[in-house]
């Protein structure tokens, strides 16, 4: 019975033990449970914390200015940013309404639109035109957005701002800038016309519609096909809409009027490409020309008149000196006097010398100047054949570079050069030996032409002077350099003779 009633009280007190070890049991998990969940209670804060942080450290450092206020409208926060702008210190703003920057240029309609929109739930946006601080005016874009708690209910309000102070003045000097244009268009003489992607017109100022004698309403969304004939079509496909880049193009084509008449013009277009390199259309000034045609027209029908006219003064004057030379010629055969016959050789060369000139005008492209290196070699060739036997013996050098000289310069050398050649023939190889001539010529730098004429012969005797113990010929070679010409002559006689003149070239005008 003892140990009956024993083992009873052992199981109840086991039982009990047992009861206390489930309920021991069950705190345990329970705490067990309640740390996990702290744990990442505050593993999660932390992580809150973290990103707070960063969303803290991104609104101090916004380019935007951002400030938060309460559903009274009352500052609660303010970034560095609205510091910077606005002159405010946050401790300064705090408490305080956004209004204290008002510049008193806006209406209160429009607080009254904003705090409705955002008192409804929705974002507003707008410009505002702000007083800083210190009394200086600015514009923003603001985007005022209200922030929800997790039931849904506004706890406050929030606006991110931008300063655009300064696009507010590009944008200004543009509208400004785009008017001046459209006036400028508007008003100008020449015709403005613009097609589209789709080769519509769709813009033309007054002086385009008075060239083709129509109404703006009329042009407007004609293609230019509209304004040509075929042959004129090809042009346009081919110089405004086989374009492939932006560039200026200037060409020639013939419009059709509203009667029919046809208009020659200048197009300056320029083709349009967005950034896909897409064709958008085209814009294009547009001159009429009909009367500068009509005056070129009439230039070309003077100047076949003014040619014509020339080629007979030419022919003429050609003749009359042939049939000079032809009369000395006869002269000269009559006598038997050498020297009358060589007179009569140096006038007839001195004829040539002029006739030569004007040879080379007739062929020139213009009636101011003819190509000297030309005309020398052409000269010299000429002299010495009307020396005959004589000049087999005589070698010529050319060294001469390209100048174009006027005729007023022309004439008077080629007599110098003929003169001087002449005296060669005549005086330099007296035993009739052989010899050489060597003529150079060339420009400097001042543009001061030079002319070196030397040969290897006798030279001037000792003690002679040209200039007073010359021909008269030798005494024209002075006076034509030193005063028609305005020249400089220096002379050598040194194994030879050798003759150096100079002439400014810019002492002539053109004739033409």
């Amino acid at each position: 019975e003892q140990v009956k009633e024993r083992t009873i009280n052992l199981e109840k007190q086991f039982e009990k033990s047992e009861k206390q070890r489930i309920a021991t049991l069950s705190v345990l998990t329970d705490l067990n449970k309640t740390t996990v969940n702290l744990k990442a209670e505050i593993t999660e804060r932390k992580q809150a914390e973290k990103e707070l942080t960063k969303l803290s450290t991104a609104v101090k450092q916004s380019p935007s200015v951002i400030a938060i206020t309460d559903l009274d409208g009352n500052l609660e926060y303010v970034n560095p940013k609205f510091t910077e702008l606005t002159g405010y210190t946050f401790e300064e703003a705090k408490g305080k309404n956004p209004r204290i920057l008002k510049s008193g240029e806006q209406p209160d309609e429009m607080f009254k639109e904003l705090w409705k929109t955002i008192s409804s739930g929705k974002e507003w946006r707008g410009e505002f035109h702000n007083k800083k601080k210190n009394g200086d005016l600015y514009w923003e874009m603001a985007s005022i957005s209200p922030i929800f708690d997790e039931q849904g209910k506004i706890i406050n309000y929030i606006k991110v701002a931008e300063d655009i102070t300064e696009a507010k003045k590009a944008r200004k000097e543009l509208r400004k800038s785009e008017e001046k244009y459209r006036s400028l268009i508007s008003t100008a003489a020449e015709g403005f016309w613009m097609i589209d992607i789709n080769n519509k017109t769709i813009n033309v100022n007054d002086s385009f519609c008075k060239i083709l004698g129509y109404t703006k309403d009329e042009i407007l969304g004609k293609t230019p096909f509209d304004f040509v004939d075929e042959e004129n079509a090809e042009i346009f496909k081919d110089k405004i809409f086989k374009a492939k880049a932006v560039e200026h193009r200037s060409f020639e084509i013939t419009l059709l009027s509203k009667t029919g008449r046809k208009i020659p013009t200048l197009f300056n277009a320029t083709s349009q490409f967005n950034s896909k390199g897409e064709r958008e259309g085209c814009f294009a000034f547009i001159t009429d020309i009909s009367a500068l045609k009509a005056a070129e027209k009439e230039i070309a029908n003077r100047l076949k008149e003014k040619t014509a006219l020339i080629q007979e003064i030419y022919h003429r004057t050609k003749n009359n000196m042939a049939v000079i030379k032809a009369m000395l010629s006869m002269e000269s055969r009559r006598s038997d006097n050498e020297f009358v016959k060589s007179t009569f050789r140096e006038v007839n060369n001195k004829i040539q010398a002029m006739a030569l000139v004007h040879q080379k005008l007739y062929k020139a492209k213009d009636l101011s100047n003819i190509d000297l290196k030309e005309y020398i070699a052409d000269l010299t060739k000429m002299i010495m054949q009307s020396y005959g036997v004589l000049a087999e013996k005589i070698k010529v050098n050319l060294e001469m570079n390209d100048i174009i000289i006027s005729i007023d310069y022309a004439v008077p050398l080629g007599l110098i050069i003929n003169e001087l050649i002449s005296n060669i023939f005549k005086h330099a190889f007296p035993n009739r030996q052989e010899g050489v001539i060597s003529i150079r010529l060339f420009r400097e730098k001042d543009k001061t032409i030079n002319l070196e004429l030397a040969d290897n012969g006798i030279g001037f005797p000792k003690k002679f002077d040209p200039r007073k113990d010359g021909s008269m010929g030798l005494a024209s070679v002075f006076s034509v350099i030193e005063y028609q010409l305005k020249g400089e002559v220096s002379i050598k006689s040194e194994k030879g003779l050798k003759w150096h003149i100079k002439i400014n070239d810019e002492n002539h005008k053109n004739r033409v």
